[in-house]
């Protein structure tokens, strides 16, 4: 009957209706009907359950409702003591208390034949609770081996999240708890109060969430010597640098060239900046050392003559011009107002005479 009024709290806390089913129950099972319709309300409602009695409980069955034309929902529970390994002769082992819940379909097939679906609010859950337990669930040690709940988890990640460290979390963590009724009992029950182990690793999770997964220093200095045999370190690159500078030191237009590239790197500031400077550096280097890098270009103005083009009153020749000295042209005169008055030139802004 202990589990039964613990069943009713936990239902009236959660805000879910759930009634005896005294036609179904027997001395060894009390069966439950509940409006819970889908799984994360019945999760919900074991874990309160398991809260509330000082167990946890763990999935030991889940039935596929897939193409099951009765059911959306079946799993089972089974007490977490039932897991552990030991003697017969040991406290706390095996453990056949369990927990079996089911959500039925609500519709006429299923109406038929259940009273608890035709009311007002149908309730469509049907709670088998197997209570006998081979073991106390108020000793100290078993308080301390109850699975934390999904609330506790919630509570220390925020801490973790606001900066705290696990052992600021768990000081702060403590007092909230001291302040409330019952404070001790709550300190020693692990489902609100974890053990250091498991705040230590929801602090693992929230730190790989935030800043990535830890790294072994030791193998990042293992990988430095194959990172320098594959020419990938800074003094490969300081090698070349200074084997070009000693052959090339003697010309002015290397020494112009290092002096400017000097100061540029000097500017650099930021590391996206320089990553594209390097970037820049060996697309230039891969540029000025492929095949064909010399390209004889024509320049546009002949390239875009035609047979017949003019320029002034004489005709300019199509294409380059042949090789050879190039023949003198004559140069051409200012043009001065008073010379060409002076001169009789009608036009004067033509080109003149001799162009």
């Amino acid at each position: 009957m202990a589990s039964e009024s613990s069943a009713c709290e936990t239902s009236a806390h959660s805000a879910i209706e759930c009634v005896k089913d005294n036609e179904s129950s027997s001395p060894d099972v009390d069966v439950l009907r509940a409006n819970i319709t889908d799984e994360r309300h019945a999760c919900s409602w074991v874990e309160d359950y398991g809260l509330k009695t000082n167990t946890s409980w763990v999935v030991d069955f889940v039935k596929p409702t897939a193409k099951c034309e009765r059911m959306v929902f079946h799993k089972v529970w089974r007490c977490k003591e039932a897991k552990r390994e030991k003697s017969c002769g040991e406290a706390a082992a095996h453990c056949p208390a369990k927990i079996d819940l089911k959500i039925k379909k609500v519709n006429r097939n299923t109406k038929r034949n259940d009273a608890f679906l035709r009311g007002e609010k149908p309730l469509p859950a049907v709670i088998k609770l197997f209570h006998h337990k081979s073991h106390s669930t108020a000793a100290a040690d078993a308080l301390s081996r109850l699975t934390p709940t999904m609330q506790t988890r919630e509570t220390f990640l925020a801490y973790f999240d606001s900066g705290m460290s696990p052992a600021e979390a768990t000081r702060l963590h403590e007092s909230k708890l001291l302040v409330q009724e019952d404070g001790y009992a709550l300190v020693a029950n692990s489902a609100v109060n974890p053990l250091p182990p498991a705040i230590y690793y929801w602090h693992r999770l929230c730190r790989e969430k935030n800043f990535g997964k830890d790294v072994d220093p030791l193998l990042k200095i293992a990988e430095m010597p194959l990172y320098a045999k594959h020419d990938n370190s800074l003094e490969a690159l300081i090698e070349q640098l200074r084997r070009v500078h000693a052959e090339e030191k003697s010309n002015a237009v290397y020494r112009r060239h290092l002096l400017s590239g000097t100061k540029r790197l000097r500017r650099l500031q930021e590391q996206k900046r320089g990553v594209g400077a390097m970037m820049a550096m060996n697309a230039a280097l891969g540029l000025g050392l492929r095949r064909g890098r010399y390209i004889k270009v024509q320049p546009t103005a002949i390239s875009r003559r035609r047979p017949g083009l003019t320029r002034g009153s004489k005709r300019v020749a199509a294409g380059r011009p042949a090789s050879g000295p190039s023949p003198k042209r004559a140069k051409k005169r200012r043009h001065v107002l008073q010379q060409s008055v002076s001169q009789n030139i009608p036009h004067v802004k033509l080109h003149g005479y001799g162009h």
